[in-house]
């Protein structure tokens, strides 16, 4: 695997493990022998500690070197990669070696007493004022100000476009063409507008014609050449063509309603029947399209005729909506709401032609063509609402702020900045995709995100129209003064301050911005100045430097020893020179955001597994679209990202709080969390790419940090956005169906009081959903115990003669039925929410550390301590020298049986 030209599949990398993972008690059954997992569910701080537990109690009853696999999740993987540290330092790779080292009980192992005195992670020192809390704060903030710098440039200058565009417009005729009296040149406007719709309607008539007629679809024909070709066409055309109106009413008084009938049939009706013509030249006929004769060509030319004809009508109803628009808006103020309003309400009557011509034609139009129909009108919708609202908060806000008065001006500052806040804080917790309940804290993140977008805006808006009145910009500018407190004569007021700074120091400006949004967006890493790294470095010094414990020479100043991390890679290179990896294998899950995806089925997940182990990194799935293709790409580890390291492995999975986060993705909560820089994702190179895989972070992270902003994290990218396992799947057993393990033991720490498996739920539907597996557990089996066991019905592989396989389950869950000891039962009493409280508390003590560990400990010896015994009997009456957890599972199946 040292040389991977190409990516390897995923049959490719599933053998290489099973042949190198080695074997228990160095037995030597073979690579086909049945596979067991391990997995630690996703829940932060609780999920590992409660882990922690477990792990010990496994170690004592000898079972922790049954497992091949560990699966690990998010807080699972905490203490996952601590486990596989310490192995592969303390033990040689030889978990054997480890399991008398792990026990409770005793003189406590140094490892686990790091592991409690670094409990409150992120902030070993529990105080506001102390050095970790201020470093903390100190290290959000200079990564928030670069983040910020770098957004607020872009913004700046895309707020500053629509000044441009309506200088341009205006002096394509005469800069006084807002006026009645100015013989204002149309030309351009209308000939430019006319030239764009033709060139529109030749691009819609191709794609009309070409299904079906190309192997590969020619880029106009896909949904960025539609965008390109036909929807921001359309979009200026409507812009120019509306403000001609604006422009030239005086002119256009003189035509009779005949006469716009006319117009609008010339305009309308040449460039569809011209594209219409291109379609079915280069177009491929199916079966379902009707075959033309020339009544049906003669009909299809009436009902052009009959649509362009209201196209017509609807332009002079258009023109004497212009005639109030230069009543309402005179002069600068016009040539505003011309620009923004006029312009969305063309795009409208475009439209209405479009849906009366889709109408006449009836069945002459096929299905497809009219879902094609429907589509391209969404967009245009969608254009039409953005290009207002750009245009309208321009050109609104600076004197909606001049006329409000201050004291409503405060308090609707104050509400926004706390309900800002608040969406950052109820964003953080997001849910995981098991947990489909709307709470007020759900509906709360998802609006209080778009009063924060409006209001940025807005300030940002006003903020530039102040700057552009300083006497530097605009000379005189200082000199005008409000002198009424109706808003729309504030409005036409503000609306003479708008053309007064010359257009040269708009240009620069927005020129300036943009040029150096570029230049930082070059130069700050997308991945160094996210909190990414502050959270990596802090589980390394906790969990991988407790592997290490007695060894770390810290910095004296910053407390962090940067060899607490090791490779992933390492756990394959034992350090007795064998050429096998350690055991169990770790497997550390993360989530592939495809917030952008176009797939139907991935509306609800919104991502992807993606996977790193020892051996390779890399994701494998099947587009649920009717092609089905299989992507399947792996990367070696010890190349892939420049070598992975275990704390960015454990930093990833856990990366909860995230603009991108799978199920719980929200465009507006996704464009809050980005400005406020939560973000613990990482930009990761896509294994499918031959160029980049090798590389770390992105060469040039701004158009990444765009990506996050608005939400368009994909599959197909240079580099694909990896979030928290849970986002996708949070118990961890999703890989371990992958290999299909005939024993995984579950352990689901996640936050669940009420009982609702979500977890559980969400995992047994995307093991069926994505590889046809069926497991079969009754949840109810935990009213009276720790632990419930189910069956895994595994379906032949692809291609194969091989029998159905069956597997077990045992899923085990943290609960408290009143027979525990009685420091857990006391710390119940004082913390009603254990042990279930909120994963968003990472800062534990020392009480609510030994509580989850013990818990775990007693939890992991009630379920496995009795039945362990009878297994060994059972195998020394067999004369079975095999492994035990095959025996252990159906022990426990008869059990769960006999009491049903």
């Amino acid at each position: 695997m040292s040389d991977a030209p190409t990516s390897l599949d995923w049959d490719t990398v599933h053998a290489q493990e099973r042949a190198t993972i080695r074997e228990p008690d160095n037995r030597h059954d073979g690579p086909d022998r049945p596979l067991t997992g391990l997995a630690f569910s996703g829940g932060g701080i609780r999920s590992a500690t409660f882990n922690l537990g477990i792990t010990q109690a496994l170690a004592e009853l000898r079972l922790l070197r049954q497992f091949d696999y560990l699966s690990c999740v998010s807080g699972g993987g905490y203490i996952g990669g601590w486990l596989s540290a310490y192995i592969h330092l303390k033990c040689n790779g030889r978990v054997e070696d480890a399991e008398p080292q792990l026990q409770s009980g005793g003189l406590e192992n140094p490892a686990i007493r790091f592991l409690r005195s670094y409990s409150n992670y992120l902030t070993p020192k529990a105080s506001f004022f102390s050095a970790d809390t201020l470093t903390a704060v100190a290290t959000y903030l200079r990564n928030l100000y670069l983040n910020l710098v770098l957004l607020l440039l872009t913004l700046g200058g895309l707020l500053l476009l629509p000044r441009l565009l309506v200088w341009f417009v205006r002096w394509l005729t005469g800069w006084e063409g807002a006026h009645a009296t100015t013989d204002a040149s149309l030309l351009p406007l209308f000939g430019g507008g006319i030239l764009l719709i033709v060139m529109a309607m030749l691009v819609i008539g191709l794609n009309l014609g070409s299904r079906g007629a190309f192997k590969s679809r020619p880029f106009y024909t896909r949904q960025a050449g539609v965008l390109a070709l036909v929807v921001l066409p359309v979009l200026l055309s409507a812009w120019l063509i509306a403000y001609g109106f604006y422009a030239g009413a005086a002119k256009l008084d003189r035509i009779s309603l005949g006469g716009w009938v006319l117009w609008g049939m010339l305009v309308y009706v040449p460039p569809w029947l011209i594209g219409w013509a291109l379609g079915r030249f280069f177009g491929h006929r199916t079966d379902d399209q009707p075959r033309f004769s020339l009544g049906r060509i003669v009909a299809m030319g009436g009902y052009a005729l009959l649509a362009g004809a209201l196209g017509g009508l609807l332009l002079a109803a258009f023109a004497e909506l212009t005639e109030w628009i230069r009543q309402v808006g005179t002069g600068y103020s016009g040539s505003w709401i011309a620009s923004a309003l006029a312009t969305a309400l063309l795009l409208k009557f475009y439209s209405l032609t479009v849906v009366a011509h889709i109408g006449l034609m009836g069945r002459y139009f096929s299905h497809d063509s009219r879902e094609w129909w429907s589509r391209l009108g969404g967009w245009i919708l969608l254009a039409a609402l953005v290009w207002a609202t750009l245009f309208s908060i321009v050109y609104i806000a600076p004197a909606f702020f001049r006329w409000a008065p201050e004291a409503f001006v405060a308090a609707g500052g104050l509400a926004w900045v706390l309900s800002t806040l608040s969406g950052v804080l109820l964003g953080r917790a997001g849910k995981t995709a098991g947990d489909t309940r709307k709470t007020w804290r759900d509906r709360a993140a998802q609006v209080m995100p778009y009063v924060f977008v409006v209001g940025l805006l807005g300030l940002l808006s006003f903020g530039l129209h102040q700057l552009l009145m300083l006497p530097v910009f605009c000379a005189g500018c200082e000199e005008h003064v409000r002198t009424s407190t109706q808003f729309m004569e504030v409005l036409r007021q503000e609306a003479v301050n708008f053309q007064r700074p010359a257009i040269a120091w708009v240009a620069i400006l927005c020129i300036g911005s943009l040029a150096a949004a570029t230049a930082l967006a070059w130069r700050i890493d997308v991945n160094l100045f996210s909190i990414y790294h502050f959270y990596r470095q802090r589980l390394v010094r906790s969990y991988l430097g407790a592997s290490r414990c007695k060894l770390r020479v810290p910095h004296p100043f910053t407390g962090f020893d940067p060899r607490d991390d090791l490779k992933l890679a390492d756990l394959c290179s034992m350090p007795l020179g064998q050429p096998q990896c350690q055991r169990p294998y770790p497997i550390h899950n993360t989530a592939m955001n495809l917030v952008a995806g176009k797939q139907l089925a991935w509306q609800e997940r919104r991502a992807a597994a993606f996977a790193f182990t020892p051996m390779a990194c890399g994701y494998s799935f099947t587009l649920p679209d009717e092609k089905g293709q299989l992507l399947s790409h792996y990367r070696p580890t010890a190349q892939y990202m420049e070598g992975v390291w275990l704390g960015s492995v454990m930093a990833i999975s856990g990366a909860a709080a995230c603009p991108n986060m799978g199920y719980h993705s929200s465009p507006a909560l996704t464009f809050l969390m980005t400005v406020f820089n939560v973000r613990l994702g990482h930009w990761s190179p896509n294994p499918a790419s031959e160029k980049h895989w090798t590389k770390h972070d992105p060469p040039f992270g701004g158009i990444y940090l765009l990506s996050e902003l608005f939400g368009q994290t994909q599959y197909s990218s240079p580099f694909v956005y990896l979030s928290d396992g849970g986002h996708f799947e949070n118990l961890g057993i999703y890989e371990l169906v992958r290999r299909r393990c005939t024993c995984i033991v579950a352990i689901d720490a996640g936050e669940d009081g009420d009982s609702h498996f979500e977890d559980l739920g969400n995992a047994i539907r995307k093991c069926y959903a994505d590889f046809g597996v069926v497991i079969d557990i009754h949840a109810e089996d935990l009213e009276s115990g720790y632990s419930a066991i189910g069956r895994i019905r595994y379906p032949p592989r692809a291609g194969s003669q091989e029998q159905p396989a069956e597997g077990h389950l045992i899923y085990i869950k943290p609960r408290l039925t009143g027979t525990e000891p009685a420091d857990l039962l006391n710390y119940k009493c004082t913390h009603s929410g254990f042990p279930h409280e909120s994963t968003a508390d990472q800062w534990f003590d020392e009480s609510q550390f030994e509580s989850y560990r013990k818990l775990g400990h007693y939890i992991g010896k009630a379920v496995f301590d009795a039945a362990l015994i009878e297994t060994i009997q059972r195998q020394e009456m067999a004369g079975d020298s095999g492994p035990v957890l095959p025996w252990l599972c159906e022990i426990l199946r008869e059990r769960r049986d006999e009491s049903a």
